[in-house]
């Protein structure tokens, strides 16, 4: 089965690495027929942007997602990183240890596949927002 993305005017998604971006004015629709990594430009997070523990955790396994070439590499990054967190905030061993092991297992999920609602409020919450959701939010 197809997964279909709705992609609003102006709006990038990245496929295999490819940056897509919607320059038809309107909103367009494409179907994905096979296995590939997608990420929308509202979960892109830039190595800028990446400036704490949480954050940098996402870019190296967002980078091992986008990235295959690299993949092993990013991974060693992200595990290494992720250790050094749970470290410093054992409390969050429990899920630390689910995502490590979802990295090293291949299994790199984003969006509602990213875990439990837990798992996905947190990495809402340590991803800076695009301007205007920022601006509707506060």
């Amino acid at each position: 089965m197809a997964l279909v993305i709705h992609m609003k005017k102006e709006q990038r998604i990245i496929i295999n690495g490819a940056v897509l971006e919607n320059v038809s004015g309107r909103t367009v629709s494409i179907a994905v027929k096979n296995e590939a990594a997608i990420l929308r430009s509202e979960d892109v997070l830039t190595a800028e942007d990446a400036v704490t523990p949480a954050r940098r955790i996402y870019f190296a396994l967002q980078c091992a997602y986008l990235f295959p070439e690299s993949k092993q590499g990013h991974l060693r990054d992200f595990e290494q990183l992720l250790a050094s967190y749970l470290q410093a905030a054992p409390s969050a061993h429990e899920i630390g240890a689910r995502h490590l092991g979802c990295g090293r297992g291949g299994q790199l999920l984003w969006g509602p596949q990213a875990g439990s609602p837990l798992d996905r409020a947190r990495i809402r919450n340590s991803r800076p927002r695009s301007g205007a959701r920022r601006s509707r939010q506060g």
